[in-house]
């Protein structure tokens, strides 16, 4: 595993770059390359986050449950906010780190980013420039509209939130370890010691979600992680309990907009 660090220095400038000024004294580049998989235990970090996987996926857990960040996405993380990280398959991951004062009028959650041309050069931009250098008025631009954009872009439905009650997270951890089970609800209720319509009852109150729509998110971020590894698409749908790959595809594209073919080729 290597990791690295750079100091952006976000100096004092013109009268035009003050709002940025005021927000923040640096930023931190970051980069992190893992051969294999990992498990890093929960942590903070003092500034906001915002990194993009440039090979391999991450999974992020929280309190409000897991998030993959898969290539093509970035995720943005609040200040203090308590995680931990994993990868099933390496990684090599950049971002920058941005201090609590710049992050003020960023979301106060978790979220994950569409990649966007215009986000994804930005960021890239950034990570070119000289170690431990203020901006000068230009590159003070450039971080106002790359924050600006991490405002603004949507959200994906990458987030699987986590059941409080004991007996819907038995069954969550049991869904997880395998998503492309084709167990009904009733032998998952026995499994769980609980019965179908509780466990019903406690996923669409602690989760917003079904639990076939759970199981069928969980599925998606398996799939994610599947297809970053090169696998194919029928292997990926056998595996993962779908009938075909024809119906896998029709998920993938009513979710993300695109076919798990496109969304393989391109990492």
């Amino acid at each position: 595993m290597s990791y690295r660090e750079t100091v952006i220095l976000m100096g004092p400038g013109s009268a035009e770059a003050a709002a940025i000024d005021r927000l923040a004294d640096q930023m931190i580049r970051l980069e992190v390359r893992i051969d294999g998989a990992f498990e890093a235990p929960a942590h903070t970090h003092r500034g906001g986050q915002i990194f993009w996987p440039e090979a391999g996926n991450a999974v992020i857990g929280t309190a409000e449950g897991r998030w993959c960040v898969p290539t093509g996405c970035a995720l943005w993380m609040p200040p203090g906010l308590m995680h931990d990280a994993s990868s099933e398959g390496g990684l090599h991951m950049q971002g920058i780190q941005v201090p609590p004062e710049a992050a003020a009028g960023l979301p106060a959650e978790c979220r994950i980013l569409p990649f966007s041309p215009l986000l994804r050069e930005l960021a890239l931009r950034a990570a070119t420039w000289p170690q431990a250098r203020p901006l000068d008025d230009r590159q003070r631009r450039l971080v106002a509209v790359m924050l600006d954009e991490m405002a603004a872009a949507p959200t994906t439905p990458l987030l699987l939130p986590m059941p409080r009650d004991r007996r819907a997270r038995r069954l969550a951890a049991a869904l997880l370890a395998t998503p492309g089970s084709r167990r009904t609800l009733a032998e998952w209720a026995r499994l769980a010691a609980a019965s179908p319509r509780t466990l019903e009852r406690r996923f669409g109150a602690e989760t917003g979600l079904s639990v076939a729509a759970w199981q069928r998110r969980a599925r998606l971020l398996a799939a994610l992680d599947l297809l970053g590894r090169g696998h194919s698409v029928t292997a990926v749908a056998l595996e993962l309990g779908y009938d075909s790959p024809s119906a896998f595809t029709a998920m993938f594209r009513r979710t993300l907009r695109t076919t798990p073919a496109r969304y393989r080729d391109a990492r």
